[in-house]
Order: C-alpha cells, then structure tokens, then sequence
C-alpha cells in the first residue's frame, strides 16, 4: 500500500498526512479518551491487513500477536471501537469464511450463552478468550515480533522482483529453513528478503514453525498444500 498523501480538514488544513501521521493522531486521541486508565496502548503494524492497528492493553497485544497476525488460518480481522458491554473485541474472517467475534476475557453475564451476535448485517460465531489463555501463549507469541519487523520495513514497497524470486525458491523446494531461502536470495537485500517471507506468511503462502524457538536462519517453513504460488 503506497503511503498516499491527504490534506486535514483540521486546524493544520493545508498540510499533508502519511498513514502514519494519521495512526499517530488516532494514538493520542485513543489515548485522551482513556482518562485515568493505566493499562499500556500499542500502535502496530499489522502486516495481515497491511493497515496501523491501536491495542488497549498488553492483554490484547498478545491476543493479537498470537490469535490474529500468526495464525495462518486467519486471513484478515478488525478491532472494534467497543461503544457497549456486548461488543466484540475483535472480527476475524477465516481462510474458510468463518466469521468469528472474539471476546476477551471471563464473559459477562450478559454474552456468555450467546453463541452468534449480528454485526453489519453478518452473522458472527463467538468466541471468547480469558486473560490465563491469552498469558499461556505470550513466550511464543511474541517470538512473532522479529519477522513482523521485518515486514514492517518493506510496507508500501511492492518489491516485485524480489516477490518473484521468493515464488520461484518456494515452488522448487517444498519446504525447508530460512537460510535456505536467503541462499536463493542472495541477489536480494537480505533485511526485505525476511520481510518478504513474513509478507508471505501473512498472505496464506507459506506457513512458519516458531513453536519452539525463535525467528532465525534455522525457522521452518513450508509451502501451504494447494496453494502454488501463482501470483
């Protein structure tokens, strides 16, 4: 997505905001808004929906890391700006089509028996997700952040040759380690070769094992059955 240029209707009309800029304003306001409210904010990069996404807590920081941005089967979700106690924390939509409304923390009286809730005229299976859950995957979790850094440092850059080439190394071998892919690579600046492969990753193309340790030469990857790469 290119960084694209907008002119504010604010006080600073006239001037120009990157997305950034934009995420950075939306931050501060989120923030305002909290009022004595102690628990961290995060504004991230989500390489999945390629868009900044604000956290409101270290609780769903994780969630996100972990439930959202490196599940494979996850292809795309929003963060709910929660205006009532029955909102969701988040939508998430399935590789499958599922759609799913996630709820953080012990239900409430009040969503704990729903099964479906009704969101822009969709029908959306709940689930929800307590704080022990979220704690119990946070080690692996956030062995994510390195490779969605380096996918970070490729936003708004194409990168179609070196894409190509990542196509071409994955359809030749089937699997294999990240110090595979950088060998067939080498050609490629090797920081936006690792975004490319999360890039990748995100998009359903491959899948990446950092059950067990962390993001680095020695990383698994596989190529996704039935998806053969084409474009």
């Amino acid at each position: 997505m290119s960084k694209h240029l907008v002119t504010t209707n604010g006080p600073d009309s006239g001037l120009t905001q990157t997305p950034q800029m934009r995420a950075r304003d939306s931050l501060y306001k989120r923030y305002n808004a909290r009022g004595r409210k102690r628990s961290n904010l995060w504004l991230v990069y989500s390489p999945k929906i390629d868009r900044d996404v604000i956290l409101d807590s270290d609780m769903h920081f994780i969630y996100w890391l972990h439930f959202l941005e490196s599940d494979p089967k996850v292809e795309s979700f929003l963060m709910v700006d929660k205006d009532r106690k029955t909102d969701p924390n988040a939508l998430v939509i399935s590789r499958g089509g599922e759609r799913r409304a996630d709820y953080l923390g012990a239900p409430s009286a009040m969503t704990q028996s729903v099964v479906f809730i009704d969101h822009g005229n969709e029908k959306w299976h709940t689930r929800y997700i307590d704080e022990e859950e979220i704690l119990n995957v946070s080690k692996v979790a956030q062995r994510w952040l390195k490779p969605i850094m380096f996918a970070t440092a490729i936003r708004g850059s194409s990168l179609l040759p070196l894409h190509n080439a990542l196509v071409a190394a994955t359809l030749q071998c089937q699997s294999g380690t990240i110090r595979y892919l950088l060998t067939q690579l080498s050609g490629h600046d090797p920081t936006q070769a690792l975004g490319m492969i999360m890039r990748h990753f995100v998009q359903g193309r491959i899948l990446l094992d950092l059950s067990n340790n962390s993001f680095g030469y020695n990383t698994a990857w596989t190529v996704i059955a039935g998806d053969h790469n084409a474009h």
